[in-house]
Formats: structure tokens, C-alpha cells, sequence
């Protein structure tokens, strides 16, 4: 990468350094107290223990990880150093690795326990006889494929069939049905259903490995320091919602092109071919789920940051007087950002014109499969809003809407309201406060890390507006992860607000990133953060105060209890 970022190392211990680099070797070199007390431990070079060192250095390590009174190195100019290939390889054997302890527990809750009563859609039966391979995925991966799952496998194999399911974007069935047809020849004889869940499953975990090492690097560009970017990495390894990364669901999916989109963007964010480009990424995801709206807010931070920040002849830059000028500025940038919006919403608007033609403009619901019919003439014909029933669908007249929403297709908004309670307060009610404490935790790290980063500006010499400018605050992140969050709070399920924030910013993983960082200065960088193999840093860091313990404890205890909810029905959805 090689480029120069000014920054300033007030929180996040040394500047980052690439094994093997002379900045590294000089550090080792330089006998600190530090060095001296990790090679007593019994580390090696690389960062592995060497012969005899086990509990001893268990317990010397939790005494260096407990001092945080030690002054950390503040460097003014940090030489963003490429990224040595075999951490990389680290961080993805330690992504992979969580999957599989992920999949293990899965596979022994839903096999110990029976699944909860509910009376949530569990799709349509499947007719022909289950076969022994319909049997095995069942048994072993089946616990991946309920809740949201359930629909989108239900989509991808009759299409949209009631009114209930337009709450679903259209790009993650449209893949479940395209491996799974090419799964089901493969493996025949088998369901197309379970086809699509092996390849559900498949695809949720690759994309979730790849999303991993996307957020890697850009955790790494955004605050220029190794330690946060691998600490991160190791969070969203074991992050509360992970059962949602594994199972039949967008998560990971979306986070892949999101978090993609992101780190193209921030390689030169005031490039106008590079904004466009990311327009096209983020209009993925915005046909995958519905908060991808967001993302068009880093394309306008940035053109916003041009129109309301001049360069001085000195290099630095100064908020510009606000008047004509600003904006006549801003009128320039309005037809760009109107052009990316137009990109970004496109896709799904296109779909939602085939859609509207399917249920405002049939007399009648015409279904494809007579097993749809006979289903719903078999299940309470009533609970469901069918095709062609317009005086069920109020949003097929677009004059009784009042104003057309220029971003969400007609339906959307009547959907979430009339079936899952999305409104403002609408999920305000005293037998969803047990949710609300679910989230609770979360939902706290997220106001905690803008509390932090505010006051953090405070301690910088730069000036406010070359911080901004050097992206070292944050900016966009902050303001996409409050967003959700007040969302989540006010408007729709409460409990939803978790996957939806570590699905769809990086900044919830680089708060808690940041803050395990600070109170480990002392740890060399990245040796002391590669060991041991299970639960990397994390697993010392636990050890040393109660209050690290429970930041621990809070991401293991989601990624168990949540995987073993949520895949036995309990609601962990």
C-alpha cells in the first residue's frame, strides 16, 4: 500500500509493524521492559512459545496484559507497511476455525434438544420421500435453516407468493436458487430444499471468511494500527451474532459487499470513478437487505467533506466560510450523488416493478406450483394476502400512500408494519422488554465508542478539521452505527439490532478493538497477539481484571447460547 497517513497513536499502543521489518527489529533490540518480559514468558521471534513456558507464562503474560499505566508510544508519522501474507493466512485460519466450532455446537444443541413450539412459518413440506442425503443435511446442518431461513428457501423455490415475503429482498434467494439447482443434480437423489440449504450454508460461511479478511485490512487502513485491525478481526470471529453468519440467512453476505464497497471507497475516497464503482458494490446489497440505503451515506460524507472543506496554500485544511460559495459547491456535488443514489436503488427498483405487476394487476393469484394452492387452502386461507387480492393491498393504490418514498419500493414500508410491527414504538411494548435487555449490551458498546471517539479530539493536537480529514475519527462509521442503532431502538425489532450492526459496520468490532488495545500497551505487535491458536489474545486478555472478563464472556456467551437458541426455535432472531 505504502502510503503516508498522518495519525496520531493516542489510544492504540505502538504503531503497527510488519514481522521482520528493521522497524521491528529494532524494537526487539531496543531491551525494554516489555520485550525483556514477553522472551521470559517463553516466546520465540515468531511469536511462538518455546520449551517450558506454559503456566508460567500463562501467569507472567495476564501480568503485563494487567499494566495499563505504561505510556505508549506516540508516533506523528506512521508508515502504513503492506501487510505480511502470513497473518493474513492467521486471521483466516482463525475465521475458518470459528465456523467450525460454530457448526460442531450446532450440530450437538440441535441433536440434545428439541426444537421449541412456535408457531413461526416453517415452509412447506417437502412431498417426496426424504432420502437418506435429505436426512443427513437435516440432521447435521438443519439447525441453520430456520427462522428468516425459512422464507428466503421458500422464495427461492416457489417465488414470492403472499404478501408476507416482499419483506424480503430478492438477491439472496436469487443465489439460493442458483447453486441449489446446481447442487441438486450433483447430490441426487435429494430435496431441491435441502440442495439450498447445504448451499445456503456453504456460501454463508465462505463469504463470512471472506468478510473477515476484507474487515481486516480495512480496520487496518482505517486507524493505520495492526494490533486494532487483528484484535477486531478476532471480535468479529466470535461475535453475539454468529449464528446468523453460518445459517441460511444475508448476513454474511451482506457484510462481504458492504464491507467491500467500504474498503474500495477508503483507497481514494474522493475519486469520482472509484465513488461510482462503490455505488455499483453497495447497489448488491441493497438488493440484499433494506438498511443497504445506508451505505450511500460514505459517497456523500465525502463529496460532503469537499464542499465544506477548502486546502490552505500551507497543505492543511480549514472548514470553508459558509455562504455562496459553499453553496453553489453543494449544488455542483447534487447531481453526482443523485447519480450514485440512482445506481444503488436501481436494481431493486426494477424488481419491484415485476413485483407490482404480479400483485396489483391479476385478477387473481396464479400459482406456478399447485403444492402453493393446496398449502393455502390447507392453512387458514385468510392469514394470507395473496396476488390479485387489491383489497388486501392497499399499497397497489399509489395515491393512498400520499407521498411516493423516492428509495423503498411502494410496498415495503405496509409490509414491515402490518407483519412484524416495524413503525416508531411500534415494538414498544412490555412483553418485548426481555429483547430490549438482550440488546442491551450492544447496543451500549456502540454509544460507548462515539462517547469515546468525541472525546478523543479533545487529546489530539491536529486540528479538528485535519482529523476529519485524515479519517482518523471515524466519521462515516460512527454515524452509520448510531443510525442503526436509534433505529433499532425506535423503530424495528430490537433484538434484530445486533446482527444488523456487526453485519453492516466495521465500527462496533474497532470500538471494542480500540479499547482492548488501550489497556494492553505493553504486548508486542503482532507476535504477542498470535498465541495461543484457540482464542488468540483474547483468551489471556480474559484472565487479568473482571471487567475484560465479561467483554469475553459477552462475545462467547452470545456465540453459544445464541447459536443454541436459535437454532432449537428459541427467539434468537
Amino acid at each position: 500500500m505504502g502510503i503516508k497517513s498522518r495519525r496520531r497513536n493516542t489510544h492504540s499502543g505502538p504503531a503497527p509493524v510488519r514481522v521482520g521489518s528493521p522497524t521491528c527489529r529494532s524494537r526487539q533490540a531496543s531491551g525494554s521492559v516489555a520485550s525483556n518480559q514477553f522472551h521470559d514468558l517463553g516466546l520465540s521471534i515468531d511469536g511462538r512459545r518455546a520449551v517450558g513456558g506454559d503456566d508460567e507464562s500463562a501467569s507472567r503474560l495476564s501480568e503485563v496484559l494487567s499494566n495499563e499505566d505504561v505510556e505508549i508510544p506516540d508516533d506523528d508519522t506512521i508508515q502504513l507497511e503492506p501487510i505480511d501474507p502470513s497473518l493474513r493466512s492467521f486471521v483466516k485460519s482463525q475465521l475458518i476455525f470459528s465456523r467450525v466450532m460454530l457448526i460442531f455446537f450446532q450440530f450437538c444443541f440441535n441433536y440434545v434438544m428439541h426444537d421449541w413450539p412456535t408457531d413461526a412459518f416453517k415452509g412447506m413440506p417437502i412431498v417426496a420421500e426424504p432420502t437418506r442425503r435429505d436426512r443427513l443435511i437435516e440432521s447435521t446442518i438443519g439447525g441453520l435453516a430456520n427462522w428468516d431461513a425459512r422464507h428466503f428457501l421458500h422464495i427461492a423455490e416457489f417465488g414470492y407468493t403472499w404478501e408476507s415475503e416482499l419483506a424480503f429482498f430478492p438477491l439472496y434467494p436469487t443465489i439460493l436458487r442458483l447453486l441449489g439447482s446446481i447442487v441438486e443434480p450433483i447430490l441426487e437423489p435429494i430435496s431441491l430444499r435441502n440442495a439450498m440449504v447445504l448451499a445456503g450454508v456453504a456460501v454463508s460461511n465462505v463469504a463470512f471468511v471472506a468478510a473477515g479478511l476484507v474487515l481486516f485490512e480495512l480496520t487496518y487502513r482505517l486507524t493505520a494500527n495492526l494490533k486494532i485491525a487483528l484484535i477486531a478481526s478476532y471480535v468479529f470471529c466470535w461475535n453475539p451474532a454468529s449464528v446468523f453468519f453460518s445459517a441460511a440467512y444475508t448476513e454474511s453476505i451482506y457484510c462481504l459487499i458492504s464491507f467491500s464497497g467500504m474498503l474500495y471507497l477508503e483507497v481514494d475516497p474522493y475519486n469520482r470513478l472509484r465513488q461510482l464503482v462503490t455505488a455499483c458494490i453497495f447497489s448488491f446489497g441493497f438488493a440484499t437487505r433494506s438498511n443497504g440505503v445506508l451505505n450511500l451515506g460514505y459517497i456523500g460524507y465525502y463529496l460532503l467533506i469537499e464542499v465544506i472543506m477548502v486546502k490552505q496554500e500551507d497543505g492543511k485544511y480549514v472548514f470553508d466560510d459558509f455562504g455562496i460559495k459553499t453553496f453553489t459547491n453543494g449544488l455542483k456535488k447534487l447531481p453526482f450523488f443523485l447519480l450514485c443514489v440512482l445506481i444503488v436503488i436501481l436494481p431493486l427498483r426494477i424488481f419491484s416493478t415485476a413485483i407490482e405487476d404480479k400483485f396489483c394487476h391479476s385478477a387473481s393469484a396464479l400459482f406456478s406450483d399447485p403444492r402453493v394452492a393446496e398449502y393455502v387452502a390447507t392453512h387458514n386461507a385468510s392469514a394470507f394476502t395473496l396476488p390479485g387480492q387489491l383489497d388486501r393491498l392497499p399499497w397497489c393504490d399509489r395515491a393512498a400512500n400520499g407521498v411516493i418514498d423516492p428509495l423503498f419500493p411502494p410496498y415495503y414500508q405496509a409490509v414491515q408494519e402490518k407483519y412484524w410491527s416495524v413503525g416508531l414504538f411500534g415494538y414498544w411494548q412490555i412483553r418485548k422488554i426481555p429483547f430490549f435487555f438482550v440488546a442491551a449490551p450492544t447496543i451500549f458498546i456502540v454509544f460507548y465508542g462515539l462517547i469515546d471517539l468525541i472525546l478523543e479530539t479533545g487529546t489530539i493536537e491536529e486540528s479538528l478539521e485535519t482529523q476529519i480529514r485524515s479519517k482518523r475519527l471515524l466519521v462515516p462509521y460512527a454515524l452509520h452505527a448510531l443510525v442503526l442503532t436509534l433505529a433499532g431502538i425506535l423503530t424495528y425489532n430490537v433484538e434484530v439490532s445486533i446482527r444488523m450492526l456487526y453485519s453492516s459496520t466495521p465500527f462496533i468490532c474497532i470500538v471494542l478493538a480500540r479499547h482492548m488495545a488501550r489497556q494492553t500497551p505493553r504486548i508486542r505487535v503482532p507476535e504477542d497477539l498470535l498465541d495461543p491458536f484457540v482464542l488468540p489474545f483474547l483468551s489471556n486478555y480474559a484472565r487479568v481484571k473482571a471487567s475484560r472478563f465479561l467483554i469475553v464472556t459477552y462475545l462467547l456467551g452470545y456465540f453459544t447460547i445464541g447459536t443454541m437458541m436459535h437454532v432449537n426455535w428459541l427467539p434468537f432472531v
